[in-house]
């Protein structure tokens, strides 16, 4: 028995080691042709499929993948848990790390708190550093009184062999770095971002409570931080960069030197474009014209004339053209290119969502604009012009639209809220793999229930630098034939985060209650239709036990 036994796991190892030997980086500039899938009619152009990729989760809010060729997955559960995967989504027994005595969250239904964000190191390789940010209660960590507070911190993941089959966070070695104090639980934000520049960047929400917290530069509420880990300083545990917009004391004596950008609701989830396309500046300050809504533009740079119908929800009957017109200099300084581009998704207040480019200094409008509308419109707001979608009563003329100045930067797309249909926006990714040719190249984004709706939202830019969106369709198991259980129904879940792997293949992390304590959460993969019957082939039994055996013995659950 010892010998069948020994065999077996030889024979495994030989196969996982083949396995990994042939997997395919398809995220470069061209992808390998299928002779097979193009011989295979595509019967739903502009649709995708979902390929379960893992389940039994806790409200997953983040997967990263290790770029150290395990094909491993951490993913965030907003309990206050990060999970390992290996390559085909089976879970290990024991968590790589577990906050949740230290996380503040709740099952109450809207609560927005817990572990949100987490990011890895650009060395991660070399010193194991992690970074998390997650709600607490006050005094659960070294500094916090007060109001419960977000944190920002690193910590550290130790192992003792090659194939980080022991790896673990002690959270007791925890750094605490940065804390900010949230008012309620909601618009927390909570992405964190490493930057080509090697520099973190991290999302903080306006705090929900009103003001203008978002628009002040003397706090880090409603803004995007940007700090330098691998520096310190006598007054901060992390640096800051020489070039961020505000730290002059002589020209912003009252702002926050961390401030990047500002003028944010709730910045949600956001990307790193991770392709190159040969117009990337390491500097993050590249100039280019300023992105416009999908429209014929004059030839002057200093007044575009936009004509845009406006459709209110399908409750009122009314819409009218406006005539918009934006005035001013507007030369825009852009995160960057390719690469340095950072996307994100802003979750609105009650009338419009947005999808931003974020602009080094700029202000992305909150709280006096939600998308291309001006909130509570006052002599000298906005340009003194916009609309509230809540108000319907108003003449339809032309209309003094932003930016007014320089740092107005305004959103690359916005689609308006509809009651049970669209509710708040959830930031995407560039989709840079070659399993879905037909969305190659595009950001892809989608609200909350989209998976309801069975649709995703897409931008694809154009020559001049306007957007064109879409929806792309998301179609069930009747339609796809994958692996997905018949008691799984799509359009049941909600859509929390999306998820990128090396290969620039795209994953939707989703849940069907809105309790964080609930093991209800899927992630699911994008595959091409044309390709979805072939991702379920069958696998012989000996095949299927030898994968089985190794990965009792790498501690994976099966």
């Amino acid at each position: 028995m010892s010998f069948k036994v020994g065999l077996s796991s030889h024979i495994s190892v030989a196969l996982f080691v083949c396995l990994a030997t042939i997997h395919l980086t398809c995220a470069a500039e061209e992808c390998p042709v299928s002779t097979e899938r193009l011989a295979v009619q595509n019967q739903y152009p502009g649709c995708v499929c979902l390929q379960e990729f893992a389940s039994d989760l806790r409200s997953p809010v983040a997967m990263l993948q290790p770029d150290d060729g395990t094909g491993r997955f951490y993913i965030v559960e907003q309990l206050g848990v990060v999970r390992v995967a290996d390559r085909y989504g089976r879970l290990r027994r024991e968590p790589l790390l577990d906050l949740r005595r230290r996380v503040l969250t709740s099952d109450k239904a809207g609560d927005e708190r817990g572990l949100l964000g987490m990011a890895l190191h650009p060395r991660f390789n070399e010193n194991g550093y992690l970074y998390v940010y997650y709600t607490t209660e006050a005094g659960d960590t070294m500094k916090a009184v007060g109001e419960p507070r977000t944190v920002v911190s690193r910590l550290n993941v130790s192992t003792d062999d090659e194939n980080k089959l022991k790896e673990k966070v002690d959270p007791r070695y925890e750094k605490v770095l940065l804390e900010i104090e949230q008012p309620t639980d909601r618009n927390n934000g909570g992405q964190l971002l490493f930057g080509p520049d090697g520099f973190l960047y991290i999302t903080v929400g306006d705090g929900g409570a009103g003001g203008d917290t978002a628009g002040d530069r003397s706090s880090l509420l409603g803004k995007i931080l940007r700090i330098d880990v691998d520096g310190a300083g006598p007054e901060r545990p992390y640096g800051i960069p020489a070039d961020n917009p505000f730290v002059s004391k002589d020209l912003w004596p009252d702002a926050r030197p961390e401030v990047f950008a500002l003028g944010f609701r709730n910045p949600w989830r956001c990307s790193l474009d991770p392709v190159d396309d040969g117009e990337h500046n390491s500097q993050l300050v590249t100039r280019k014209p300023p992105h416009k809504l999908p429209s014929e533009q004059s030839e002057r740079m200093d007044q575009i004339i936009v004509d845009l119908r406006v459709e209110f929800p399908k409750t009122s009957n009314f819409s009218c053209k406006l005539r918009l017109k934006w005035s001013g200099h507007l030369a825009v300084v852009f995160s960057g290119d390719g690469r340095g581009r950072i996307y994100c998704g802003d979750v609105g207040d009650s009338g419009y969502e947005e999808i931003n480019i974020i602009s080094k200094g700029g202000d992305h409008g909150w709280p006096d604009r939600e998308g291309h509308t001006c909130q509570n419109p006052t002599p000298g707001s906005c340009a003194g012009g916009g609309f509230p979608i809540s108000h319907l009563k108003f003449e339809c003329n032309e209309i003094h639209m932003w930016p007014s100045s320089p740092d107005d930067i305004p959103p690359i797309d916005v689609y308006a809220r509809t009651q049970g249909e669209r509710i708040a926006v959830i930031g995407g990714v560039m989709y840079r793999g070659c399993g879905v040719p037909d969305v190659r190249g595009l950001y892809l984004y989608a609200d909350y229930l989209g998976l309801m709706n069975k649709e995703l939202f897409y931008l694809d830019e154009q020559p001049n630098g306007s957007w064109m969106n879409g929806s792309i369709c998301v179609l069930d198991n009747r339609e796809c034939v994958t692996d997905l259980q018949p008691s799984v129904k799509i359009e049941d879940h909600f859509i929390l985060a999306f998820g990128q792997d090396f290969d620039g293949e795209v994953y939707l992390l989703t849940t069907t209650s809105p309790v964080v304590s609930q093991r209800t959460g899927r992630i699911f993969r994008l595959v091409d239709p044309r390709s979805a019957a072939s991702s379920v082939a069958v696998i012989p039994v000996v095949f299927l036990l030898s994968l089985a055996l190794l990965a009792i013995r790498m501690g994976y659950a099966v």
